[in-house]
Formats: C-alpha cells, sequence, structure tokens
C-alpha cells in the first residue's frame, strides 16, 4: 500500500475508534463534523481529508494543509475515558502530548515538545497543531481536530512557514505509512487521555516537554497584551506568566516567542 493511502478498515480494527471516513477534500473536518447530526451514529467517529481548504487553528489562524500531511478530526464523549468535568480544561496538553509522543516515534533523536495551549514543535519549529470545541448540537460531545505534517515536506509550503514549520519527512527524510502513524497517535490518545485526571503523573510529564518554559513570551488574549517570562503550568492546566508585579495565571491567548 502506498504510505499516503488510508486504510480505513485498517484504523478501524486496529483502535478504539468505532467509524473512519476519509475524504478527498474538505473545507474543515472539524466543520464537518459540527454539522453532523450524531443521533443514531456509533461513537468515536473520526473524519479525515487529504485536503483541507479551510483548515482551523486557534482563533482566526488558518492551517496550512499539503499532500501528505494527516489532517482528521474526532467526535467523542469525554466519559467513555472516566474524564471528569473539572477536568476538561486539561484536554489541550492530554492532547498535545500525544501527539508529541507519536512524533518522538518517528523522530526519536529529535527535541519534540509541547508548546502551550496546542501546538507540537520539532527542534524549535512547530509540526502539528490542534483544535478542540464542543459538538454545538450535542454539547456534552468534544470535537478534536488534528493536523499532523508527515510527508508533506515544507520545501512547497508558502515562505513565511518554511523557517518556522516542519515535518517527519524533513526530520527524517524518509517517508511514514500515514495509516501507521494514525494508528499509532490513536494509541496514545487513549494512553494519555485515559490518565488526564492523574495530576502528579500528568502534569509532570508536561513540564518535563513544555517549548515555553524558561523563555521570555508575548500573550495576546485579544484585548491585552503582555509580556514576561514563562514558568510552565499549573495544575489546572494555565500557562504561568513571571510580571514585574508577580505570576499571572493564562488560560488563553496566542503566544509569541520574544527574541526567536
Amino acid at each position: 500500500m502506498n504510505v499516503d493511502e488510508i486504510d480505513c478498515r485498517l484504523i478501524e480494527q486496529g483502535s478504539w475508534v468505532e467509524q473512519v471516513e476519509w475524504l478527498a477534500e474538505v473545507d474543515s473536518t472539524n466543520r464537518f463534523l459540527a454539522n453532523e447530526t450524531m443521533t443514531g451514529r456509533n461513537l468515536p467517529v473520526l473524519v479525515g481529508a487529504n485536503t483541507q481548504t479551510a483548515g482551523r487553528g486557534r482563533g482566526s489562524n488558518s492551517w496550512w494543509s499539503a499532500p501528505g500531511s494527516l489532517t482528521f478530526s474526532i467526535v467523542f464523549d469525554p466519559q467513555q475515558f472516566a474524564i471528569p468535568t473539572s477536568f476538561l480544561p486539561r484536554m489541550s496538553l492530554s492532547t498535545g502530548m500525544a501527539v508529541r509522543k507519536t512524533v518522538a516515534r518517528w523522530l526519536p533523536e529529535s527535541n519534540v515538545q509541547v508548546k502551550w495551549p496546542n501546538d507540537v514543535y520539532v527542534q524549535g519549529r512547530k509540526v502539528a497543531g490542534l483544535l478542540i470545541e464542543s459538538h454545538p448540537a450535542s454539547p456534552s460531545l468534544l470535537i478534536v481536530g488534528i493536523g499532523l505534517n508527515v510527508n508533506n515536506s515544507l520545501q512547497s509550503a508558502p515562505q513565511q512557514l518554511q523557517a518556522k514549520a516542519t515535518s517527519i519527512v524533513d526530520m527524517s527524510g524518509s517517508e511514514a505509512s500515514r495509516t501507521d502513524v494514525l494508528i499509532q497517535l490513536l494509541e496514545d490518545l487513549e494512553h494519555e487521555w485515559n490518565r488526564i485526571a492523574t495530576a502528579s503523573d500528568f502534569l509532570e510529564d508536561y513540564r518535563n516537554h513544555c517549548y515555553l518554559s524558561g523563555r521570555n513570551i508575548l500573550v495576546n488574549d485579544g484585548v491585552d497584551e503582555i509580556g514576561g517570562l514563562c514558568e510552565g503550568v499549573d495544575a489546572e492546566g494555565a500557562l504561568l506568566v513571571r510580571l514585574p508585579v508577580g505570576v499571572q495565571r493564562i488560560f488563553a491567548g496566542t503566544i509569541e516567542v520574544i527574541g526567536e
């Protein structure tokens, strides 16, 4: 099988996902699932696409997609993983850690880190992003969208992205089976989501791989912008930023590293 072909049946057989649908092209897999009714569907449902014409990132950001990337969304009930409502704010951190673990399996010699709240970096360049939303018709369900650069070389990306992003093929020099990567990622997601409520284990692991820790950053929440030294995350998943007046907890916003 071609490394870029997706075997939906193999994914269903080798993972906890009940239904897999793979599209040639879609505007956004998150939007596709948000517009679908889940009544009568066997959850979890995974929908992926070879090309996203309007892939979405955090806020108004878009996700660049090219042939060979792995872009998909999953709709599921957090209760399947016994995730208490009070721990849902950790979903972005937990999902990011799962993606980090998968990428590190293919790039064992590289420094793979999580960038709060929803990116994964390799050697200081973005390799993956994620977006988590509630299903509009069924708010108890979550939609987790993931974009991972696998076989899409950034040499074909817009010029401004080439210095900021990378892919597995760019870092390893060889292509990977997207089906194999996806099955492994689903396994890592299951592991991370099952331990999301284990505070000491989960948070210690995240802190050990936090890209922003010890860096001077700018945080923009859409209204204000603050700058300070990142001191990691706290028990609730908030970003800790050292300011002259003390440490401030950040729960949302876009982050820019100063001096890079």
